[in-house]
C-alpha cells in the first residue's frame, strides 16, 4: 500500500523540487509554505517513514534469529522510522504555521 501509494506523492514531490530548482532560501520557505505543498510533504513524509519500518521490519524478521535482540530491533526501528517522520513533519508545520 505504501509502495503505491509513493507513487503519485513522489510525482507532487518532484514538480515541488522542480519548482524549487534555483529558488533562494525565502522562496523555499514561501513555497513550503503553501498549504497544499506543506500538506503533500506532511503526506510524503508520513508515507516513506512507514514504507521504510515496514521494509526493515521484514528484514529484522527474516535475519535476525535471536530471541532477545528481534523484538528490541523491531521497537527500534519502529521508534526510529516514527520519530524521524515527526521530527520531518514538526518542521514543514513550523515553516507553515510561521513561514
Amino acid at each position: 500500500m505504501t509502495s503505491a501509494l509513493g507513487l503519485p506523492l513522489v510525482a507532487g514531490l518532484l514538480i515541488v523540487f522542480w519548482k524549487l530548482a534555483g529558488a533562494d532560501y525565502a522562496s523555499a520557505r514561501l513555497l513550503i509554505a503553501n498549504p497544499v505543498v506543506a500538506v503533500l510533504m506532511v503526506m510524503v513524509i508520513v508515507n516513506f517513514a512507514v514504507h521504510m519500518r515496514l521494509g526493515a521490519q521484514v528484514v529484522i524478521e527474516d535475519y535476525v534469529h535471536r530471541p532477545v535482540l528481534k523484538p528490541l530491533l523491531l521497537m527500534i526501528n519502529t521508534g526510529t522510522a516514527y520519530s524521524a517522520a515527526i521530527v520531518a513533519a514538526l518542521a514543514v508545520i513550523r515553516i507553515a504555521a510561521f513561514g
